[in-house]
């Protein structure tokens, strides 16, 4: 293989990199533009140039130290946060939000704030009103995300009835059982 050849994936590699586009990388490494799709493609399929990827990929990672344990946590900040911590209930049952107590696990659970003034009434009975509406992030969505991981760290799924019974078809209940893999090497 040429130089040439290995600096063209090398800069193939790096453009990759910064925006994972494989059809871009190769243009950008200056391979032909009206190939550079299925360029892009055979690249990523090579096993030095995907061993460089993945190594490069690690490196960036490593250096803004995002781990698998880090990507979980944050997850799941985002699938309990529950909207009774935003808000107050007052006595006669309204609801306001009350942002001044939340904590940094709190508010890295909202996607969206959003605040409105305007002036409600007029002449003497005019008030100042302050609206303001929070978006937590989509639960469902990070519970998945969640269930997903827990399912590849060997946790089992079982649906079953209400209290372990067999399902009614109209029921579902969930329960995840985590595995006792240690305790398994241990006394197996």
């Amino acid at each position: 293989m040429s130089r040439k050849s290995d600096r063209q994936r090398q800069l193939f590699v790096a453009h990759y990199l910064k925006h994972l586009n494989a059809k871009q990388a190769a243009i950008e490494a200056g391979y032909a533009p009206k190939s550079a799709e299925v360029t892009g493609c055979r690249l990523l399929s090579d096993a030095k140039v995907s061993a460089a990827i993945t190594k490069a990929s690690e490196k960036r990672l490593a250096s803004l130290e995002v781990t698998a344990d880090r990507v979980i946590e944050e997850i799941a900040k985002l699938s309990f946060a529950n909207m009774a911590d935003y808000i107050k209930v007052q006595a006669d049952g309204t609801a306001y939000i009350h942002l001044s107590a939340m904590t940094r696990d709190q508010a890295a659970a909202l996607s969206e704030v959003e605040t409105t003034e305007y002036i409600e009434g007029r002449g003497e009975n005019a008030a100042d009103v302050r609206k303001v509406k929070i978006k937590l992030a989509d639960k469902g969505m990070n519970l998945e995300r969640l269930c997903k991981y827990a399912l590849k760290l060997g946790t089992r799924l079982e649906v079953t009835g209400k209290d372990g019974a067999p399902l009614q078809p109209h029921t579902l209940v969930v329960n995840f059982v985590k595995l006792q893999q240690a305790d398994d090497r241990i006394t197996g």
